[in-house]
């Protein structure tokens, strides 16, 4: 059964992945990537993630936490994009930035971020006591640096804040991971 859970999951994964762009109605044009970039780069990555390196166990709840901040850092990827590429888009597609105007899509990017980092003290203070386990904290310099960037600077400008906030998640990731299984160190 666990393999084709899991085979059924990735083809539905690649699927949303083409209809992202492809097809007559791509949901990527009409202000519904947000949504399935949170389901697939957030829940279904990491709660899939867990799934085969458990060898099929089914997660806990409380392992929505992380997977839901994977989720808000993921979209906040794509928003910044979408603010950044504004202007440029709105001929061929509509999104959640351009529906709400430059101001309101930022403050929807710190939403985002601060959505994230609150779903991960939640899980650790549930989960966790360890002081290992909150070793990804030392990534927020880079978090502030992100949203400074977004607040002051529009269009291309924001160009840098893509690979800051793609790596900054990663390096959070990285330090999760160590962090959570310090009985390795």
């Amino acid at each position: 059964m666990t393999p084709v859970l899991v085979l059924l999951l990735g083809a539905a994964a690649i699927l949303g992945a083409m209809k992202y762009t492809l097809g007559r109605n791509p949901y990527g044009y009409r202000a519904k990537g947000d949504f399935y970039v949170f389901i697939f780069f957030g829940l279904v990555s990491v709660l899939g993630s867990y799934f085969v390196s458990t060898g099929g166990a089914v997660p806990h709840w409380k392992v929505l936490f992380p997977a839901s901040a994977t989720g808000c850092f993921s979209v906040a990827v794509l928003n910044v994009n979408n603010i950044r590429d504004m202007e440029e888009d709105r001929a061929t597609r509509v999104t959640i930035a351009m529906k709400l105007g430059e101001k309101k899509a930022k403050i929807y990017q710190t939403v985002l971020i601060v959505l994230g980092w609150a779903f991960l003290v939640t899980y650790c203070l549930l989960c966790w006591p360890s002081v290992w386990h909150w070793l990804w904290v030392l990534t927020l310099p880079l978090y502030v640096l992100h949203l400074r960037g977004v607040w002051s600077h529009s269009g291309r400008e924001l160009d840098p804040m893509l690979p800051l906030l793609v790596m900054s998640t990663f390096v959070l990731s990285l330090l999760m991971g160590l962090g959570f299984n310090s009985h390795l160190l």
